[in-house]
């Protein structure tokens, strides 16, 4: 008999949402650092925690009509 260790859903939530910052951090980064600009975006809606996270961190936030996460970190 085969026995598989499935991961739980709860793990896998978290996963993702660390998945999900790690993109917008490597985003910030990318274009701050490399590209010399005031802001960015991520191609995903973030969700209301990813938002209060990045404003307590300094960041303004606006998701677009189409889904897209602005962040900018100059005001």
């Amino acid at each position: 008999m085969t026995v598989f260790k499935m991961t739980r859903a709860e793990d896998a939530q978290n996963l993702t949402a660390a998945a999900r910052m790690k993109n917008i951090e490597k985003a910030i980064v990318l274009a701050a650092d490399n590209e010399g600009q005031s802001n960015t975006f991520v191609r995903f809606q973030a969700s209301g925690d990813e938002i209060v996270e990045l404003m307590d961190l300094g960041y303004e936030v606006r998701v677009s009509h189409t889904g897209t996460t602005h962040i900018s970190w100059f005001k």
